[in-house]
């Protein structure tokens, strides 16, 4: 599991802009890669959210679609904490 490292941004802005959460650094393919988690809440009451996997020696990015869903913020945090180093090892190179 990735712990979480950072809080997410201040949360004030309209429901449905997408807060990010920072994880550890991991090292992917050889590389020191930040993985952020982002979610939002929709029209429907439904959290939809995705990761963001960014190189900071080289500037990459990389983005995953929407491919969290939940009924609540919680259960996409379920999701995500179930999530190991291999799944974003393989999130990541997936997006190559």
């Amino acid at each position: 599991m990735i712990p979480l490292r950072h809080s997410p941004q201040d949360r004030s802005g309209s429901p449905g802009d997408p807060g990010e959460y920072l994880m550890d650094v991991q090292v992917l393919d050889g590389r020191n890669i930040e993985v952020i988690v982002w979610m939002r809440q929709k029209g429907d009451g439904r959290w939809h959210g995705g990761i963001t996997f960014s190189d900071p020696a080289s500037g990459e990015t990389r983005r995953t679609a929407e491919i969290l869903r939940g009924a609540s913020e919680g259960d996409i945090w379920l999701a995500v904490r179930g999530l190991r180093t291999h799944h974003f090892r393989d999130l990541y190179r997936s997006l190559a």
